[in-house]
């Protein structure tokens, strides 16, 4: 999996693993703002997160 916006990649699986077809956490996370509503993940975001400690994951 990578994230990319505008000159910008980022390896998401430092944030993410898949594993048996299901997203799981790759390390403790702050996860805000989750929508399950498919319309505004596609236009949107799935959620935000940040380190559990609230440091920027990137």
């Amino acid at each position: 999996m990578e994230y990319s916006e505008q000159e910008r990649t980022e390896n998401l699986e430092q944030v993410l693993q898949i594993r048996d077809g299901r997203i799981y956490p790759a390390q403790a996370l702050k996860a805000f703002m989750i929508t399950t509503n498919p319309v505004i993940a596609k236009s949107d975001c799935l959620f935000y997160a940040v380190k559990a400690t609230g440091d920027p994951i990137f």
